[in-house]
């Protein structure tokens, strides 16, 4: 699924939900809403829960009644879980509710929590905590707003993520670690304006990282931006389409620029009062990175303040100009994951337990001939315990 709806049906199944799926629907998006996906007499929670795994995005639409269903409230539960083990992206709503409500929970909303939290006591901790952790992320409060309005926000952002990255992917081995690693350096949250980049050979993975980056921490920002290519872009169709590019996709407009330097001034002018994330993929030259969101030392007054820039690259010095201390250097895959890459998910093993297998064994022996001579990208041997002894095997 690209999007699970999380909702209390009596609050919203014939108002909010109802056209935000809809809308949705019109987009060729596809969604799991639990009234209507799942068959009767099945067992709701592995059920739930699958879906829940499966998917992109979680709309979760937070109404005055919505912690008054132990049913949702484990849905919120498993939302969150998958957030932060599969990066899965959640996009609270606040239905008539404020985020204090529901992080306190407070008013008509914390009344309805009690009640729930008195038949399962033990549940009641477990729920608090999610609680407290979707109210603090960024999302939408429907009240004093057009409800309209609202759901076609949602389905922009969605729309826009899927169609920039259609091949969503929630078991990437080895990102949790590495998106750990950047975000770090990144201290979303803090007001200073900051550049980070992601360096490494080609095909190690920068390209990958920064997508998944992107789409965890795109709806903390009041813009976004994600320009793929910048490297063959510049030299197709010059930094003035880039440029502009980028204008429409931060300001949402189109805007006629006649030079790289008008570009940089419409840019600087648009741009210095507003948070933002942008994301320059395969740069390799600094006018590059200068033309689009300005050089290290005016950057501040170029993107407003908390803006975040990542910029992935093949060129580690050029990166030296905004920071030694912001450049993360892609980690190399461990051998457990380099195998888990190559099996089925259900069939990991560890690298230790894979090489006791002879048909596993042999197929790390064949693709390590293959690293080995093509990319070097491995160690110059195999690790001593798998080092052969005899003949190559053969499948």
């Amino acid at each position: 699924y690209d999007v699970f709806i999380s909702f209390r049906g009596e609050d919203t199944r014939t108002s909010f939900t109802d056209y935000l799926f809809r809308t949705l629907k019109r987009g060729e998006i596809n969604i799991f809403k639990d009234d209507e996906d799942l068959e009767r007499g099945a067992d709701i929670s592995p059920a739930l829960l699958q879906a829940i795994r499966d998917s992109r995005f979680a709309v979760v639409v937070l109404s005055e009644n919505y912690s008054s269903s132990s049913w949702c409230l484990d849905e919120l539960v498993e939302i969150l879980k998958s957030r932060k083990e599969l990066g899965l992206t959640v996009l609270p709503v606040f239905y008539h509710v404020e985020p204090t409500e529901v992080r306190s929970q407070t008013a008509n909303f914390g009344k309805a929590f009690s009640e729930a939290s008195q038949r399962y006591i033990g549940k009641a901790n477990k729920w608090r905590e999610a609680l407290m952790e979707v109210a603090t992320i960024s999302g939408w409060n429907v009240r004093n707003r057009p409800e309209t309005d609202v759901i076609d926000e949602i389905a922009k952002v969605i729309s826009k993520i899927i169609n920039q990255f259609p091949n969503g992917n929630n078991d990437l081995v080895g990102m949790t670690y590495r998106i750990k690693k950047i975000d770090l350096l990144l201290e979303i949250g803090l007001d200073d304006v900051r550049t980070i980049g992601i360096w490494g050979m080609g095909g190690i993975g920068k390209t990958t990282i920064a997508q998944e980056v992107f789409k965890l921490s795109f709806n903390k920002f009041e813009a976004h931006a994600f320009i793929p290519n910048v490297r063959e872009e510049v030299k197709k169709n010059r930094l003035l389409h880039l440029q502009k590019l980028l204008y429409k996709e931060l300001v949402d407009g189109e805007v006629s620029i006649q030079n790289d330097d008008m570009g940089i001034h419409v840019l600087r002018k648009r741009l210095r009062s507003k948070r933002v994330l942008i994301i320059l993929d395969d740069v390799d030259r600094l006018e590059q990175i200068e033309a689009l969101v300005g050089n290290a030392e005016v950057q501040h007054e170029w993107l407003g303040p908390g803006s975040r820039v990542i910029v992935t690259t093949r060129d580690k010095h050029l990166l030296r100009t905004y920071g030694e201390n912001n450049i993360y250097e892609v980690d190399k895959l461990t051998d457990d994951e380099a195998l888990a890459i190559l099996l089925p998910s259900r069939q990991r093993l560890s690298y230790n337990q894979a090489s006791q297998d002879k048909r596993t064994r042999s197929l790390i022996f064949f693709v390590w001939d293959i690293l080995e001579k093509e990319t070097r990208f491995c160690n110059d041997r195999p690790p001593p315990k798998l080092r052969r002894k005899g003949p190559k095997p053969i499948f």
